[in-house]
């Protein structure tokens, strides 16, 4: 079917203007045909080829009828796509619109719009006869049908809203003109003949307002029509992508005449949609609240909107924060945080909601995703520059101050106070996790990431983005930070101090002094995260569009000049700040900020490097501290991968280090007085070491047992970890047995890999014999000894281990995957290259063993339990797969503890393993799993989704079916007779 207007639309160069009014011309001609080739259009765009005739026209009561045969017709070969969602049709969905919205305007303009003399009895307006055509159209049962129809209606009531507006201004104009005639007309000092004169001047004026307040009625019908046709049932249609495109333009409706639709079915419409079960509705209607809330309160007059908007707050205000706590959309959860900042920022919420809104803001800080932090911390900063102002520091006493000790630094009160108000969220948080009840301790600390860097480095990271980007008028720099965490306010110079009035002075000195370690801790983070922060501004373009022009002329000179600042003041950092491992692993931290080439050796620093690299060690050789380890690892592992200067020299020292920790195992195996907590602190540093050094060296050692046993240390540890207690035990016991296992089996799993990776090295050869031995012996015992502790929790066969816990049983599981995946990589790598270690590969499964399979997915239906009963999220259950591996719910593991995001994270830790064994090919049975996982992603995370986003791609492609019928059908795009997403019966009207 051809049609002039699909046609013309599709052409990029075609006028839209003209096109409506060429159209409006042959509407005055003949109505019928006019009215048949908009419906043509309409049906050519949902891809339907069949016409309506301009004899169909003259009954319009008949619409539904006349629909009916068509649809039936195009189920068999519509197709998903049409053009108003159609990425293939450029443009199209933006000239859709105008093509209506232009037929309305010119309409207005012509005056059709207002009287036709054809249709008296509809009282002459021209969308109701296309609204009869339209309305049924949108009820349809196809989506394309619905759907275009509704945009097609949508758009013309944003226009008639438009002409409403205008019309209301000018009468309004008009109004005043008239009440300033008659004002002047009561004049004593006007003569009759002036009178008589402003009387007719009146009189015309009132019949031209007569005239619009006509209009006025015909536009305001026109749009109840219309409205009530269809957006009042398409708000709650089935299909999401007409939910959004209601909210939108509702939204848009209000923002013209927010008289006209701020009501209670708007607002129930804009409320229903926060509990959408589709993410983008949700994000829609918050998208939509965020831009009202700022254009209904950029003044500050009172409104019926306003207030119609107050009470929609006072309902909804828990489900915003509900919504910026748990939703599973971090888009949505942005704009619920946006909402709650404007909110508080208007100061219109009543004392309590404030005070709840203030409480998620502040712990949203810490949040996982980068974007819910930084639009809660644009609310942080401005909390800080208020409690500055209530400070009380006036600008007389500061330069009282600052006369007498020059060094001290406004901005230092500020800093202090940011530091204060990440104490006072951090002792919340804490005194929220101790409370036992669920509903406390599922709310925000399920969303806090705690993963390094710090949540406070990630969080000032974020404010100072957000002072970058000039939200806010507050702006600190990291240079003074850090000489206020240099400073000594124990040397303050008396006599200077007793020239100013000591109580200006006290005030003044107690909101600078950093008295408190933990106070000083903090702030080290806080200076990591604007150092940050600054670094990226640097590499991206906020500086040149924001704050900074001289550092965005010339960015790698400010990024030297900030280098070797930092690099100078490291040293003095790690003195001052020597009194704990904590904050001596946060100023380690900064030096993972600065590249090493460009900041040691381009500035001729290394002497501070190998200064740095020295204290390192030494505190790698005495410390316990997991947190000061894990960064003194990040310095070694820099040095190592980063292709630096520095990689022989820290290589040296590592294989020092790691010599000491292997003979210091060695030593206490040989002790009859051995026990697994002695070796357990050299064990954990290896563990460390392991990604960095090779770890066979190091294991492939003979140790002399007692009673004169001899084997190699890493079949020794092997079997150490088989000997995990079956019997009761203390729970600390356990905790510490639970520790040493993790640590030895992921050091065995870097020894595993390491094994693999040399068979493929371009300078290997083949092993002798007897290494061969030795290595598919030492392998085969770590993977024994692997398999037979992560027992299935309901295997039957055998005694169950109840100390191994289900997160100790997810850990073995995946390192038993991990070893077989880089086992089964080595081998396809080695034989492309024409060599093999058969004796070692031999003990490669195939695929993964049937046990490790089943209880790695009865690990993840668990874990997927507990987070969507977290989460407060409908299940979909696949009970044949679930039966099949044996699944079943207990209230009693250990993983009832995690928290939101630590669950998520397992689940894509298990997923990621199944998708690269499934796309290998050692996963059987890999389509149903790798579906099984999908099965609820869209309930679980972004994060997952993204992980699970086309499961299509991630498994081997099946062979072609025989069978398989050469012209398969189309897929047809039909929906069921429901109306809403409440499940109930479509209303056909």
């Amino acid at each position: 079917m051809e049609n002039k207007i699909f046609s013309a639309l599709i052409d990029p160069e075609t006028s839209i203007e003209g096109l409506a009014l060429d159209w409006l011309s042959e509407y005055k001609q003949d109505p019928n045909t006019a009215v048949a080739d908009v419906i043509n259009f309409l049906l050519k765009s949902c891809g339907c080829d069949i016409p309506v005739q301009p004899h169909d026209i003259v009954h319009p009561d008949s619409a539904a009828e006349t629909f009916s045969p068509i649809e039936e017709k195009a189920r068999n070969y519509a197709g998903v796509e049409y053009a108003i969602v159609s990425r293939k049709v450029a443009r199209f969905r933006h000239a859709f619109e105008d093509f209506f919205t232009s037929i309305v305007n010119n309409a207005g303009e012509d005056g059709i719009l207002y009287y036709d003399e054809d249709q008296e009895d509809e009282g002459g307006n021209i969308i109701f006869s296309l609204i009869k055509w339209f309305s049924p159209m949108s009820t349809a049962h196809l989506r394309s049908f619905r759907h275009t129809a509704t945009v097609a209606v949508l758009s013309m009531i944003t226009e008639l809203c438009e002409l409403y507006k205008r019309r209301v201004d000018e009468v309004t104009k008009l109004v005043a003109q008239v009440n300033a005639l008659k004002e002047k007309k009561k004049a004593k000092k006007l003569s009759s003949t002036e009178k008589k004169q402003l009387g007719n001047k009146i009189s015309d004026i009132e019949a031209i307002i007569n005239i619009e307040n006509n209009k006025l009625s015909t536009i305001s019908n026109a749009i109840e029509a219309a409205s009530v046709s269809v957006w009042a049932h398409r708000n709650r249609d089935v299909d999401p992508r007409i939910r959004v495109d209601c909210v939108k333009f509702l939204a848009k409706w209000i923002s013209i005449v927010p008289e006209k639709f701020v009501d209670a079915s708007s607002l129930k419409c804009i409320g229903s949609g926060l509990s959408d079960l589709e993410s983008s509705v949700r994000t829609q209607v918050l998208s939509v609240l965020v831009a009202l809330f700022k254009s209904l309160y950029m003044d500050d007059s009172e409104s019926a909107a306003k207030g119609a908007f107050g009470q929609f707050i006072v309902r909804y205000g828990d489900r915003i924060r509900q919504v910026a706590e748990h939703d599973v959309d971090d888009s949505a959860r942005k704009l619920a945080v946006s909402l709650m900042t404007i909110l508080n920022k208007l100061d219109i919420l009543e004392e309590d909601a404030e005070a709840a809104n203030e409480s998620v803001l502040s712990q949203l800080i810490f949040d996982a995703d980068d974007r819910v932090r930084k639009e809660a911390a644009t609310y942080f900063v401005a909390a800080v520059s208020r409690a500055m102002d209530d400070l009380e520091i006036h600008e007389n006493v500061l330069q009282k101050v600052q006369a007498a000790l020059p060094e001290f630094k406004e901005s230092w009160v500020f800093f202090k106070d940011i530091g204060i108000k990440f104490v006072t969220i951090l002792e919340k948080t804490d005194d929220d996790e101790e409370e036992e009840e669920v509903t406390e301790r599922l709310l925000l600390s399920n969303k806090r990431f705690d993963a390094l860097p710090s949540r406070i480095a990630l969080a000032s990271s974020s404010i100072h983005d957000v002072m970058i980007l000039k939200k806010s008028e507050l702006y600190l720099e990291w240079q003074e930070l850090l000489e206020q965490l240099l400073y000594d306010f124990s040397s303050f110079d008396i006599p200077k101090i007793r020239k100013i009035d000591e109580g200006d002075v006290t005030s003044y000195i107690e909101a600078c002094t950093l008295d408190e370690p933990e106070l000083q801790s903090i702030l080290l983070d806080v200076l990591f995260g604007f150092l940050n922060s600054t670094i990226k501004s640097f590499s991206s373009n906020k500086l040149t569009k924001k704050r900074g022009q001289k550092e965005a002329a010339n960015p790698q000179k400010s990024l030297e000049e900030l280098y070797s600042r930092l690099i100078d003041a490291i040293p003095s950092l790690l003195e001052k700040f020597s009194f704990s491992d904590s904050s001596t692993a946060k100023v380690l931290r900064l030096i993972s900020l600065i590249d090493l080439e460009t900041g040691f050796v381009k500035l001729n620093k290394e002497d501070v490097y190998n200064r740095i690299v020295e204290i390192a060690v030494k505190k790698f050789q005495i410390s316990q501290s997991s947190e000061l380890l894990r960064e003194v690892e990040l310095i070694f592992r820099s040095a190592r991968y980063k292709g630096s200067s520095f990689a022989d020299e820290v290589e040296s020292k590592l294989v020092e280090l790691m010599e000491d920790l292997s003979y210091d195992v060695r030593d206490k195996l040989g002790n009859t007085q051995f026990s697994e907590i002695s070796i357990l602190e050299s064990l954990g540093k290896i563990e460390r070491l392991s990604p960095i050094l090779d770890v066979q060296d190091y294991l492939d050692v003979s140790v002399q047992l007692p009673k004169g046993r001899q084997d190699i240390l890493a079949k020794i540890l092997a079997e150490q970890v088989a000997k995990f207690p079956t019997d009761s035990i203390e729970s600390d016991e356990l905790e510490q047995r639970i520790l040493f296992v993790k640590t030895v089996v992921n050091i065995l799993r870097h020894y595993s890999i390491s094994k693999f990776a040399a068979l493929i090295l371009p300078t290997a050869g083949l092993t002798t014999t007897d290494k061969q031995l030795l290595d598919t012996s030492v392998v085969s015992s770590v993977l024994t000894t692997i398999e037979r502790l992560s027992r299935p929790s309901n295997d039957l066969q055998g005694s169950v281990n109840t100390n191994v816990t289900d997160e100790l049983r997810i850990f073995l599981n995946l390192t038993m995957l991990d070893i077989i995946i880089s086992g089964w990589s080595s081998k396809v790598r080695a034989e492309i290259a024409g060599k093999a270690d058969f004796q070692l590969y031999s003990i490669v499964p195939e695929t993964v063993p049937a046990k490790t399979v089943a209880e790695t997915m009865r690990l993840f239906l668990r874990i997927e339990d507990y987070y969507l009963d977290l989460t407060n999220e409908e299940k979909n259950n696949a009970p044949d797969l679930d039966e099949m591996v044996g699944y079943i719910a207990s209230d009693e593991s250990d993983l009832s503890k995690l928290t939101e995001l630590q669950l998520e994270y397992l689940m894509c830790e298990i997923a990621s393993r199944v998708l690269v064994t499934a796309s290998a090919g050692l996963w059987l049975r890999a389509s149903e799993f790798v579906k099984r996982l999908a099965a609820n992603k869209s309930r679980i995370s972004h994060r997952y989704m993204n992980l699970l986003r086309d499961i299509s791609r991630q498994l081997p492609t099946p062979p072609p079916e025989e069978d398989e019928e050469e012209n398969p059908e189309v897929e047809v795009d039909i929906d069921l007779d429901v109306d809403d997403v409440t499940g109930e019966a479509m209303q056909l009207d």
